[in-house]
């Protein structure tokens, strides 16, 4: 993966990501609170189970920025 890739996401996730009504709405329900400078890391590490529930949980917190619906898992997946 490129690196500009990756500064371009690090960039979205530190400066536009906390502007975002999603997180305005949920951020105060984390705590201690989540710094941004350290985020995404921070708020995957929040999620609970293994890395790969983890990083699904994640996705599925962030299903309203798609504006889409968000994604029905079945139990134990």
């Amino acid at each position: 993966m490129p690196v500009r890739t990756l500064e371009r996401w690090r960039r979205w996730w530190q400066g536009q990501f906390p502007l975002t009504a999603l997180w305005r709405a949920a951020c105060g329900r984390f705590v201690p609170p989540l710094a941004p400078e350290y985020l995404p890391a921070n708020l995957l590490e929040r999620f609970t189970g293994a890395p790969a529930d983890q990083l699904l949980r994640l996705l599925w917190f962030l299903t309203p920025l798609t504006g889409g619906r968000p994604i029905m898992l079945p139990e134990g997946r």
